[in-house]
């Protein structure tokens, strides 16, 4: 795995685990083992790994509604909350981690 992947791969466990506000570019650079350099080279603040977090997020989520869309709008969330649930909050095991990672994704507007 690239340098990038993993300090998006880890922002998004430190985002779920901590919130974002809570999560500081340190704490990333710490927990990826890279220098503040190479933080840098991929990503100009922690708001654009937030970009690119949530980016990932959704394309995860339309490759599993993949030709599966329907035109009642009840039925295309009920997917799309399933699909959180089974992919994504079924790793997270504390309520306040689910809190976090939401709280975290409504930054972006």
């Amino acid at each position: 795995m690239d340098l990038k992947n993993k300090i998006v791969e880890k922002a998004y466990e430190l985002f779920s685990l901590k919130g974002y506000d809570k999560t500081s570019i340190e704490n990333i650079i710490s927990a990826v083992g890279c220098s503040k350099g190479g933080f840098y080279h991929h990503f100009n603040s922690k708001e654009d790994i937030l970009v690119v977090v949530v980016d990932k997020y959704v394309m995860e989520i339309e490759k599993c509604l993949e030709n599966k869309r329907d035109d009642s709008f009840i039925n295309n969330f009920n997917r799309i909350y399933e699909i959180i649930c089974q992919n994504k909050l079924g790793k997270l095991t504390k309520r306040n981690e689910i809190t976090n990672l939401f709280g975290s994704m409504k930054m972006i507007k």
